[in-house]
């Protein structure tokens, strides 16, 4: 149902396809130029690639299966910058890694680490020694009063960085930063904690670690404080942005029914509230961090009447409509970030795993799916409108108020 008085986006100018048989559009992105032809000698769902002059060119066998640009033989993981990464990581707790050039130092890139506070008993975070020939280590190191210290060894020449500054007793997550460039000759040391204070020393002299040891410190046996929630390393300092998604398992309504999100496939149609069923165009895998900040959230079956719990990122938009939401917004539906939604009962923070894997489903312009009962909003590329008013966090509030009075009712009858 469409909202009064808004007129949905219209996508941006797309040039066509020059299949001969096929007059669908193509999607004009920078990072993705491929399209699903529906007509034509191919057959329907086959995909084509726009050169410069907008000439379709066939793609290679794996990519016109999977539909993923520089895709790798390792499922998940793309190329970035000549080395394996899953979704812009070059390392990720738990997760494992292609080895790529065992011995390529990296010259620049930031190490991430966070941990829940008050840190459990033990001064060591996490621990890598290697004498695979020369013999390297990189460890981190915390004590309640006196800080936090990465310290990093390879062959006689060792280097310490100390963050002076207690850490603090208050329960939250705090989040540490170790970024280095060897062309700038600078280092950096950054430790954000949950009340929002940050921490920084920096300094000259960096020593490059090597990628192989940082993925060998993401294995699940490598030494670890039990406090230490995850960590992973990037080439930039901004880590990657994973965007709204679904779980794999979450119930999907097509026009055959409901589906589990992981077993869909480009060319499927998939229901919607607004336009009916709407052919899917890509299919976007997330790897991210499953705990501490980057938690998930878990819609539980008993409060929102699905048949299982669903998992979706905190910032992934849930529809929201009835009498509450025409008495404060002066609209009939409106769309929730999940992470609003979180109480403790209906809605709860999911740190069950390390790692999640999520999807984003591109149906071309962002609709509403019917996800087993829960409406969500599909993928929406930049420069899209939402297909409703997305409330913000202090909008939230007295709309969850109002459902958990209305819960709090039920219960007593």
């Amino acid at each position: 149902m469409a909202v009064s008085g808004v007129s949905p986006a219209l996508p941006p100018p797309r040039p066509a396809c020059n299949h001969p048989t096929c007059g669908s559009k193509a999607m004009a992105r920078a990072e993705f130029s491929t399209h699903r032809c529906t007509r034509g000698d191919k057959g329907p769902g086959k995909a084509y690639h726009f050169s410069n002059n907008d000439r379709p060119q066939k793609p290679a066998k794996d990519e016109a299966e999977h539909v993923f640009p520089h895709w790798h033989p390792f499922a998940g993981w793309h190329m970035i910058l000549g080395i394996p990464s899953a979704a812009g990581w070059l390392a990720l707790s738990d997760h494992p890694a292609p080895s790529a050039e065992p011995s390529l130092p990296l010259p620049q890139a930031q190490f991430t680490l966070e941990i829940a506070l008050p840190a459990a008993p033990g001064p060591v975070l996490l621990d890598l020694r290697s004498e695979d020939g020369l013999p390297r280590v990189f460890s981190v190191f915390h004590d309640p009063q006196i800080g936090l210290a990465v310290m990093q060894r390879q062959g006689d020449r060792l280097v310490r960085h100390l963050l002076r500054g207690p850490l603090p007793d208050r329960a939250g997550t705090a989040r540490m930063t170790y970024g280095w460039d060897m062309a700038a000759d600078r280092w950096t040391l950054t430790l954000t904690l949950p009340q929002g204070d940050v921490l920084r020393t920096e300094g000259t002299k960096p020593m490059a670690p090597r990628l192989s040891d940082l993925q060998t410190l993401c294995k699940p046996d490598a030494r670890r404080h039990p406090s230490v929630l995850w960590f992973g390393v990037t080439r930039d300092a901004a880590l990657p942005d994973a965007g709204p998604w679904i779980g794999m398992a979450t119930p999907v309504l097509t026009t055959q029914g409901l589906r589990p999100a992981g077993h869909l496939h480009p060319g499927d149609r998939i229901e919607t509230a607004d336009n009916g069923p709407v052919t899917l165009l890509h299919v976007h895998r997330t790897l991210a961090p499953s705990r501490g900040s980057c938690a998930p959230v878990l819609l539980r079956a008993g409060y929102f009447q699905t048949r299982g719990d669903i998992l979706m990122s905190a910032d992934q938009s849930v529809l929201y409509s009835g009498p509450a939401t025409e008495y404060l917004f002066a609209e009939d539906e409106v769309l929730v970030p999940a992470r609003h939604l979180v109480d403790g009962r209906a809605a709860l923070w999911d740190d069950r795993r390390s790692v999640a894997v999520g999807l984003s489903l591109d149906l071309g312009t962002p609709e509403l799916i019917d996800c087993d009962g829960v409406l969500t909003c599909s993928h929406v590329a930049p420069g899209l409108q939402m297909p409703r008013r997305t409330l913000d966090a202090f909008e939230a509030v007295p709309l969850m108020a109002l459902r958990d009075s209305r819960m709090a009712i039920r219960q007593r009858v």
